[in-house]
């Protein structure tokens, strides 16, 4: 008895191989960016990433803050 297993559809549109490439580019790119950070940084990469993971909460929390004091009409 062979059991057949079900075939996928090789189906793919415009917007799945838009969004495909998108996302290689940008994983490309973080792969850049820590080969130049690590460059620059060296062996203190990771209190680098320390450091801007910080700069980037309190950028997060004061555009929040701000973002309350908009209305819109």
């Amino acid at each position: 008895m062979t059991h057949k297993v079900p075939a996928l559809k090789r189906t793919i549109n415009l917007f799945h191989a838009t969004m495909y490439g998108i996302g290689l580019i940008l994983g490309a790119g973080i792969f850049v960016i820590i080969g130049d950070a690590a460059e620059i940084a060296g062996n203190l990469l990771w209190i680098s990433f320390i450091i801007s993971s910080f700069l980037f909460a309190i950028l997060y929390i004061v555009l929040i803050k701000k973002s309350k004091t908009i209305t819109i009409r």
